[in-house]
């Protein structure tokens, strides 16, 4: 019997220690995973609850950082998702996936609001060559570059021109009115 207890204890003590050693907590496991079906089931909202009570047991966790700011994004809540996808932590293999996803939230909060669209796009641009560095094999990120290069390039046409074509409107106003 003294075996038998010897032993659990010693087990029990072994998967302790793994858990430690693996940085994993036993109940953010449990909410990573309920967060993921969620996710994998369209419920943003459910997903964000368990990754964020998650979080608070491993504020380190990229992987927390990065899910949170995919529930966001895909909630259409681009502000949200950018916070989450810039938070400075380890980043644990998934620092180009990251990026990826900053370029594009930063394209839609660009696209939302046109008095800060050449900054957010100039800031995608840098997202997306950075994953290019990382990865010259991504199409999608080389798509990206090339779509939000040339968005830019047409509103700093449209910003060129308009004036232009106000003063032009205005001087064809005052020879009709003549």
């Amino acid at each position: 019997m003294k075996k038998v207890a010897w032993l659990v204890l010693i087990v029990f003590c072994f998967l302790g220690g793994l858990l430690v050693f693996w940085g994993i907590k036993p109940p953010s496991r449990a909410l990573f995973t309920k967060g993921l079906s969620c996710f994998e089931g369209g419920d943003y909202a459910g997903a964000l609850s368990h990754w964020q009570e998650a979080l608070i047991d491993q504020p380190d966790n990229p992987l927390l950082y990065y899910n949170i700011g995919n529930a966001y994004y895909r909630q259409e809540d681009y502000g949200n998702a950018q916070e989450f996808y810039r938070q400075d932590t380890p980043t644990g293999g998934i620092d180009t996936w990251r990026r990826y996803n900053l370029g594009n939230t930063l394209y839609r909060l660009g696209e939302q609001d046109q008095q800060s669209m050449m900054e957010r796009f100039t800031e995608a641009l840098e997202c997306y060559r950075a994953v290019i560095i990382d990865d010259p094999t991504d199409l999608d990120a080389k798509i990206n570059y090339e779509f939000i290069r040339d968005k830019l390039k047409q509103a700093e046409n449209e910003q060129e021109g308009s004036p232009e074509k106000s003063e032009g409107e205005s001087q064809d106003e005052e020879e009709q009115q003549e």
